[in-house]
């Protein structure tokens, strides 16, 4: 019959106890690191999410802004523009104008360009066009035209850009200067101004 030492058991059973423990703790470890792991990961798309809403919000102020800065207008062979409104945003700093002559009859006889000018400067701006001629396009050469395209015929397009300094702060009018046409194509240029903040 064997006789087991006393020590013996009680070495035996504090192993048996600390292995308890030991694996107690391992899965206690376990579970933090996978909680840090997963609070980890969902920062991470939350980062990931914030960083695309920017970069989204950023493309539509980007698109609003290039919008308000560039216009189209058409005009036709019945001696039309499209609009009679050209509207420049408030952040622009040039402003690309794009004139594109839709009909059909050529330059000769059916001619149009698109000319900018102070409102109280037109009808000089007019007489004087019709001096310059045919050979300059109807355009003067004078500090009066604040901006002003080519002479198009049917199917041309002529784009230009505008240092909006030029024209912020007036009272704006845009005309077709072709003989005969500017008392139906006629219109106004507004420059938007910025909101001022409340405390300014």
């Amino acid at each position: 019959m064997y006789v087991i030492d006393k020590k013996i058991i009680h070495r035996v059973w504090l192993s048996v106890l600390a292995a308890g423990i030991g694996g107690v703790l391992f899965f206690l470890s376990a579970d933090v690191r996978a909680d840090e792991n997963s609070s980890s990961k969902s920062k991470g798309a939350g980062i990931q999410t914030d960083v695309k809403k920017a970069k989204k919000d950023h493309q539509a102020q980007k698109s609003a802004m290039d919008s308000s800065c560039e216009q189209v207008v058409s005009a036709n062979d019945m001696m039309k523009f499209d609009t009679k409104q050209i509207t420049i945003g408030a952040d622009c700093q040039t402003f690309k104008l794009t004139l594109k002559h839709t009909g059909r009859l050529p330059l000769a006889s059916m001619g149009h360009n698109l000319v900018i000018t102070e409102e109280s400067k037109a009808d000089q701006v007019i007489k004087a066009g019709l001096q310059a001629g045919a050979a300059k396009g109807y355009v003067p050469d004078s500090p009066d035209v604040l901006a002003a395209t080519k002479l198009l015929g049917g199917g041309d397009t002529d784009t230009i850009h505008i240092d909006v300094a030029k024209l912020a702060g007036k009272s704006l009018a845009f005309f077709c200067l072709f003989p005969g046409h500017f008392s139906m194509m006629r219109g106004q240029v507004s420059v938007q101004t910025k909101a001022k903040s409340p405390s300014s």
